[in-house]
């Protein structure tokens, strides 16, 4: 079962949703990927997966995803890597905003300890990060909301950490898979599976929900 099951998929919210099954994988409103240099589908979380030594030429982009401002957001995917990143800087698995990652809000894992963090970055960046290793070869649901000026994470359905943002507004619409959009900043080899992009922030008990695989249908 994937999350399309669940009826979050359903939601006006939903601006992109990416199963993973092939390499220009549509979403639920049509907004392909592009495969930038080697990207790979091998058997995942749920059917196949991307997989790649996500690096600034290996990587999946669609310029035309959500633009936040300064509004609510919500990324999410399942994420599995065996060992922490090693790009200098703040590696990234999602990142949504400009081309040079510049002005964007990102999931990742950080550089040596492979700890989950979420950021929202525009003339300064706000951070909620965690101590968690989510680079410990398992698959693992990675979600990060901006609810006003909230920003929470979440891993495997549960809340891990929080943050406020100062409304930093993202002003462009460009989703990159592996990488930020800027030199160095970039996963490694990984694999990445049903990514996903709200308008919205998710709640707490929709985030667990979409979490336990067999209970995708079990609210909303």
């Amino acid at each position: 079962m994937q999350l399309k099951s669940h009826t979050i998929f359903t939601d006006s919210a939903l601006k992109a949703y990416y199963r993973a099954e092939d390499l220009n994988d549509s979403s639920t409103n049509g907004k392909n990927l592009t495969k930038n240099g080697t990207v790979n589908n091998i058997a995942a979380k749920f059917a196949n997966g991307f997989s790649a030594d996500f690096s600034t030429t290996n990587n999946l982009t669609n310029a035309t995803v959500y633009a936040p401002g300064t509004g609510d957001v919500t990324l999410g995917c399942w994420f599995k890597k065996n060992g922490a990143p090693t790009a200098d800087f703040s590696p990234h698995i999602l990142s949504l905003g400009t081309a040079t990652g510049t002005i964007r809000c990102s999931i990742g894992a950080g550089k040596t300890t492979g700890a989950f963090f979420s950021q929202f970055v525009n003339s300064g960046t706000d951070t909620a990060s965690t101590a968690v290793n989510v680079c410990d070869d398992v698959f693992h649901f990675l979600v990060m909301t901006r609810n006003g000026t909230s920003v929470k994470t979440y891993i495997d359905g549960l809340s891990v950490g929080s943050g406020a943002t100062s409304s930093k507004d993202i002003s462009d619409d460009i989703l990159t898979i592996g990488y930020n959009g800027s030199g160095y900043d970039y996963i490694g080899q990984a694999l990445i599976d049903d990514v996903f992009v709200l308008s919205r922030a998710l709640s707490a008990s929709e985030i667990l929900s979409l979490s336990q695989e067999p209970g995708f249908l079990s609210i909303l």
